[in-house]
């Protein structure tokens, strides 16, 4: 698997960074891996705390993935279809949106205590992971060679989506979503 240092250097052509637009998702992306390492981690539990504790991060980490899939689907995938560079993603992409979409509801659908829950966890997992590369490997390369005019206003559509779609990018809960 290439490393990031491989990513930014062949996409930029240099070791320094990678355009903000593909930085934001790539911060992303290794945000929602750790929550989903942590709760990986944690073990079932006898006592209610760390039970409790256990069903926060799982949640933490499915909802993170929702709106990321979100984002990609209501900012990325249309800008890539704008300038033109969709090219052979729509199908893979919109096929791994709905697996884990799938995935995601088969998660939601299991209590943190049932037996299955750290299987379908696992699956989530690693639809993930295999969007994940996919996302970095295609779209960034197809993305990359776009200039700044292209990519400066997909930055801005993905911050005015995080703000939209609250925590995308950084891990803060949604008041719409948790009624408060």
């Amino acid at each position: 698997m290439d490393t990031p240092d491989t990513l930014v250097t062949a996409l930029t052509g240099t070791s320094d960074s990678l355009p903000p637009a593909l930085e934001m998702i790539r911060h992303e992306h290794d945000e929602i891996m750790a929550l989903f390492m942590a709760a990986a981690e944690l073990a079932p539990a006898e006592d209610s705390v760390a039970e409790e504790s256990r069903a926060v991060m799982r949640t933490a980490a499915l909802d993170a993935l929702e709106r990321h899939l979100d984002v990609e689907e209501n900012v990325l995938h249309p800008a890539m279809r704008r300038i033109g560079e969709w090219g052979s993603l729509p199908h893979a992409g919109v096929e791994r949106h709905r697996q884990l979409r799938d995935a995601l509801a088969e998660a939601r659908a299991l209590d943190v205590a049932d037996p299955e829950a750290d299987t379908a966890l696992g699956k989530v997992r690693k639809l993930f992971a295999a969007h994940r590369l996919q996302v970095e490997r295609s779209a960034f390369l197809t993305l990359g060679r776009l200039g700044d005019a292209e990519l400066t206003p997909l930055a801005i559509e993905l911050e005015e989506a995080r703000l939209r779609f609250r925590g995308a990018f950084d891990g803060r809960s949604d008041p719409a979503r948790s009624g408060t």
